[in-house]
């Protein structure tokens, strides 16, 4: 029960800017934010949150061309134990030091919605550990059959699409959806992200 007139409070506080007016005219100038995503690599998968910056430049009455950076503070970071036969592996595999850019072009709907679509490319490391070892051994030490330490840097590109609602003059929320492929994954990717537009 406290959190219903939290929630409302919110929601009102939502419609209240909605309702407001926007004078400068709309996606279009730099902006700064944070995006918290969802992601599965197939093998791999986890919640990043990431820093993203960019420029948005009007090119018609209607549509905009925008260039974007991004740099993830929160990388993937998943360990796991699954049975092989009769044995046992643990997996390790760090997904960090990421970092990218896009290019999206967007049509703008009335003063507050942009669709648009975005080309991105991403330079990342990944960190691979695989282990097999015995279930029960004595001691522990002898369980260990074998060791697979990997590790590569990678790149990526990938294509998305989404939609951006000007809550205010200033602050933004996006949500996009994206595909992207590079030599060793394929991935998924669900973001949504909160930004302030200068």
């Amino acid at each position: 029960m406290k959190r219903f007139p939290i929630t409302a409070a919110v929601v009102a506080t939502i419609f209240t800017f909605a309702a407001l007016p926007l004078s400068a005219e709309s996606f279009a100038g730099p902006y700064l934010g944070a995006e918290l995503a969802t992601e599965d690599f197939g093998s791999v998968e986890g919640t990043t949150t990431t820093l993203v910056g960019g420029w948005d430049f009007t090119v018609g009455p209607k549509w905009r061309l925008g260039v974007g950076l991004r740099w993830t503070v929160e990388d993937i970071d998943e360990r796991r134990t699954e049975a092989l036969g009769a044995n046992v592996q643990d997996i390790s595999v760090s997904i960090e030091n990421r970092r990218g850019l896009s290019a999206r072009l967007g049509r703008v709907f009335g003063d507050r919605w942009m669709a648009f679509a975005e080309l991105g490319y991403e330079t990342y490391d990944v960190d691979a550990v695989r282990v097999l070892r015995a279930p029960v051994c004595a001691p522990p030490t002898n369980c260990v059959i074998s060791r697979l330490d990997g590790s590569f840097d990678e790149s990526m590109t990938s294509l998305g699409v989404g939609v951006e609602w000007a809550v205010t003059e200033h602050a933004r929320l996006r949500a996009t959806f994206s595909r992207g492929e590079s030599d060793a994954f394929d991935r998924d990717r669900l973001s949504v992200s909160a930004s302030w537009a200068f």
